[in-house]
């Protein structure tokens, strides 16, 4: 009698195995398709349902747990507040693994009658109700290096919690959002005056930089724009309206043309060669006209725009596999308006970020997007 109990449970346990591999989509949900909160901790691969060898765990629980507790509904509550904190869900899950590796190891014991450590197709035939089909397709599964029989290793390995992928961007920290700091020169086109540049003002710079719609800004559409806007031009470096300076000073970048002697000082002598080139109404001093018409001669002293010139001004993310339904123009990236939609798709507490949780909830309303299982053999 005792063999018998023995060989039915092994059945049970080989059709649980199966199941997870095989007929997942077949697993009744709860309720609204998610497990309460008393089973979660049996769920060990995450998967959102319990398996047949996860369900007889929870039901072993209880009545484990009865005799001890009457009354009891969840015998991983051990303080008794009727709520699993996050110690108590830890503890009741690294229980339960191991009550079940220990019964499943136990079981796979049974069923390998040579102690060879590994369990043929022969040795499966020995279960009552398994046909050869059913057998071939739990080998099919369950044997990983397609040797044509289950190790005890491959046996066990199907506990392994299945955890998810992880989007394109950090969890729990907020979404990206697609602006970036508006430099002094760009701060014209900060309508909002948030200091940073949404996806629709650096699409209004764009429109007012380049000129001939490339989607690049070249180096005279940049040069055309400073000048277009003076006030956007760096000064000198000494106060305009004041006169020269009359002893030797520092060259700055700027001035570097007058540094004839490249010892990085101005001298007076210098200095004077500077001011026939820049003061053009000989007033002594240098207005900001002339400094301007100085700039405009000399292009290769203007600034440069906080992004590469001659490249196209790229505004959004690459596009993950995962967040590929999002990308709406299929441009391969995510601008700021498809990240809206995602975040208004998979933040379901609208705290602005994505938990693991909402981020699960998402993957197992597309399992398409899941990774495949590793192939399994063909048939034997």
């Amino acid at each position: 009698m005792k063999r018998t109990t023995s060989t039915l449970l092994a059945t049970a346990l080989l059709f649980g195995v199966a199941t997870i591999k095989v007929d997942a989509q077949t697993r009744k949900p709860f309720g609204t398709g998610e497990l309460p909160e008393l089973l979660k901790p049996y769920d060990l691969n995450n998967d959102g349902k319990l398996s047949v060898e996860e369900r007889q765990a929870y039901e072993k629980a209880l009545r484990d747990a009865r005799p001890h507790r009457p009354g009891i509904t969840n015998p991983w509550d051990t303080n008794g507040d009727g709520v699993l904190s996050d110690d108590e869900k830890q503890a009741a899950r690294d229980a339960i693994a191991a009550k079940m590796l220990e019964e499943r190891t136990r079981r796979f014991d049974e069923l390998d009658v040579d102690k060879d450590g590994l369990l043929t197709a022969t040795e499966l035939q020995k279960i009552p109700h398994l046909d050869p089909a059913r057998i071939a397709d739990m080998i099919a599964h369950l044997d990983t290096d397609g040797d044509g029989m289950i190790s005890k290793a491959e046996f066990l390995a199907a506990m392994t919690p299945v955890e998810p992928p992880l989007p394109g961007f950090p969890l729990p920290q907020p979404l990206p959002a697609l602006t970036i700091p508006a430099p002094p020169l760009l701060a014209a086109f900060d309508t909002n005056n948030d200091r940073q540049l949404s996806e629709a003002e650096v699409a209004a710079m764009l429109t007012a930089l380049d000129k001939d719609s490339d989607g690049t800004v070249a180096v005279a559409e940049w040069n055309a724009y400073l000048l277009a806007h003076p006030e956007l031009l760096p000064l000198p470096p000494f106060p305009l309206f004041q006169p020269f300076p009359t002893r030797a000073i520092p060259a700055p970048q700027m001035l570097m043309a007058f540094d004839t002697n490249k010892d990085r000082w101005l001298s007076t002598a210098e200095l004077a060669l500077m001011k026939t080139a820049l003061d053009t109404d000989s007033n002594g001093t240098i207005a900001v006209a002339e400094w301007n018409a100085y700039l405009l001669a000399h292009p290769e002293l203007l600034p440069l725009p906080p992004f590469p010139l001659h490249q196209p001004i790229i505004f959004g993310i690459p596009t993950p596999p995962l967040l590929a339904l999002f990308d709406t123009n299929n441009d391969r990236l995510l601008s700021s308006a498809e990240l809206a939609l995602l975040i208004t798709a998979l933040d379901a507490d609208t705290d602005g970020t994505v938990s693991a949780a909402e981020w699960k909830t998402y993957l197992l309303a597309h399992p398409e997007l899941l990774p495949p299982p590793p192939p399994g053999p063909g048939p034997h």
